[in-house]
């Protein structure tokens, strides 16, 4: 849009009608407009990141573009189109470099500043992914121990009520059978109790 304003200024010059430079104003009004509203929305989003003094040199040098074309405008338009021409080459075009120049810079630091914040980020997601690895890790051997505890116990209640039923098997009843525990295999010892006391 600044580009385009400093073409427009030159377009003013070049117009032969009223009606072409009352268009050309108001498109040049329309991209003021733009600009400053752009300008505006950045200045409420700005943060205290070293992007403030770069942003105070952006808006000194849009006011002095707007003040520069204004007066270039200001000579076309009382007629002195030699002197607005010469003024625009000479004042304007180096004002609106100057003034790309500081859109650039703080462009350029934004860009640096986003950078920094998507690896941060990136960091932050490899550091979440380590420790949801470990945890998953954690969770996967303590589930893997209380499968073997389980297995170990089930595996020893049942070669006690196998031991058991070979004994009273073969004919051995010489030792009691103690009903233990908690589980369904308490319920076996006690009926092979029962086998062994009839």
């Amino acid at each position: 849009n600044i580009t385009r304003t400093s073409l427009l200024a030159r377009h003013f010059m070049l117009v032969r009608t009223p009606a072409d430079q009352q268009a050309t104003l108001e498109e040049i009004g329309e991209k003021r407009r733009t600009i400053e509203s752009a300008i505006e929305g950045f200045r409420q989003h700005q943060s205290n990141d070293g992007s403030s003094a770069r942003f105070e040199e952006l808006e000194r040098r849009l006011a002095t573009f707007w003040t520069i074309a204004g007066h270039n405008l200001e000579l076309t338009g009382s007629g002195r189109k030699d002197q607005a021409f010469d003024h625009l080459v000479s004042t304007l075009v180096p004002a609106r470099n100057r003034l790309l120049e500081s859109i650039k810079a703080l462009r350029t630091h934004q860009r640096s500043l986003l950078s920094e914040a998507v690896q941060r980020a990136a960091g932050d997601v490899r550091r979440t992914k380590g420790v949801l690895g470990g945890l998953l890790a954690l969770v996967a051997m303590l589930m893997t121990s209380a499968a073997l505890f389980t297995t170990s116990q089930i595996r020893r209640r049942v070669a006690l009520v196998a031991q058991t039923a070979a004994r009273i098997a073969t004919g051995d009843l010489s030792r009691r059978v103690v009903a233990e525990g908690r589980d369904e295999f308490r319920e076996m010892l006690a009926q092979l109790g029962e086998m062994q006391d009839s």
